[in-house]
């Protein structure tokens, strides 16, 4: 049986950050390997097929930039905010960046992307 669809949310600011400066220190990329497919039908929500593992993701404008990103050039969750926020016309304040970094951690978790050298 296929695992339920996923939908990842960007700004749920309910749950407290604990234990993700190991997440900020590290660059991260992508995962190798089978490809991800992507589809949009109005910008703001993207649904990406997950080759290797059979998942589809929703994402939205924010995470779908995010990891475009993160397919192109591996970054830190700092640079990643400042290229996403700079994608988007946004500012990279301190929200924003750590918005970001509960994101890369919800990417780790869904095996979208990894740890890079």
């Amino acid at each position: 049986m296929q695992s339920p669809d996923k939908q990842i949310v960007l700004w749920d600011v309910s749950s407290p950050l604990r234990g993700f400066s190991a997440i900020a220190a590290c660059r991260w990329t992508a995962c190798s390997g089978p490809a991800l497919l992507w589809r949009s039908w109005d910008d703001e929500q993207w649904i990406v097929y997950q080759v290797a593992s059979g998942d589809t993701h929703l994402l939205n404008h924010v995470a779908a930039q995010a990891l475009r990103s993160l397919q192109e050039h591996p970054a830190t969750v700092s640079q990643l905010a400042e290229r996403v926020a700079a994608a988007l016309g946004a500012v990279a304040d301190e929200a924003f960046t750590r918005e970001l970094e509960r994101l890369v951690a919800e990417f780790d978790e869904l095996g979208l992307i990894e740890r890079s050298p």
